[in-house]
C-alpha cells in the first residue's frame, strides 16, 4: 500500500471515530432551533409524532381560561387544537436529553409532562421533522466537519 492512501485511510479512521460525537455536539449547538421546529410546526398545531390531533379545546375550556391567570399565552378557543402554551412554562423549559451518542429526547420538566401526558404521549419528532434535522441542520454541518479533517 502507497504511503499518500494509507494517510487517508488514517484520517477516514480518525473521522470515522469521532463522527458520533461531533453529530451530538452539532445537535446540542442546535437545541433551540430543534425545539422551535417541535413546538411550532407540532405542538402548536395540537398534533403528536403521527400527525394526528391530540385534542381540542371544549367551551368550557374556553371559557375558564378566559380567567386564567396568568392569562394564557394563546387563546384557548372551543374547537381549536390544543396549542400546549397555557403558561408558556411548558415550551420555555423543554430541553435535549441524550440518551448516548447518537439518540436523544426532548424533555420538559416531569410534573408538566406528567399533566399533559393525557393528551399528549410524547415529545418525539415527526419523520417530516426528523428529517428536516438530519438534512438541513446535521448533515450539512457533518459534511463541513469532514471536508475539514481530510487533508488532499
Amino acid at each position: 500500500m502507497s504511503t499518500i492512501a494509507a494517510q487517508y485511510i488514517d484520517q477516514l479512521t480518525m473521522v470515522k471515530k469521532e463522527l458520533p460525537k461531533v453529530a451530538r455536539q452539532i445537535l446540542k449547538e442546535s437545541e433551540n432551533e430543534i425545539i422551535l421546529l417541535l413546538q411550532e410546526t407540532q405542538l402548536a398545531k395540537g398534533l403528536d409524532a403521527e400527525g394526528n390531533l391530540t385534542g381540542t379545546y371544549s367551551r368550557a375550556t374556553e371559557i375558564i381560561s378566559l380567567f386564567e391567570k396568568p392569562t394564557p399565552r394563546k387563546p384557548k378557543r372551543e374547537g381549536e387544537p390544543f396549542n400546549y402554551e397555557a403558561t408558556g412554562e411548558f415550551f420555555d423549559t423543554m430541553k435535549l436529553l441524550f440518551k448516548d451518542a447518537m439518540t436523544y429526547d426532548i424533555f420538559t420538566p416531569e410534573y408538566k409532562a406528567k399533566e399533559l401526558n393525557e393528551y399528549l404521549p410524547n415529545l418525539d419528532l415527526s419523520k417530516e421533522n426528523n428529517e428536516i434535522i438530519n438534512q438541513k441542520i446535521l448533515m450539512p454541518k457533518l459534511i463541513e466537519w469532514v471536508l475539514s479533517k481530510i487533508k488532499l
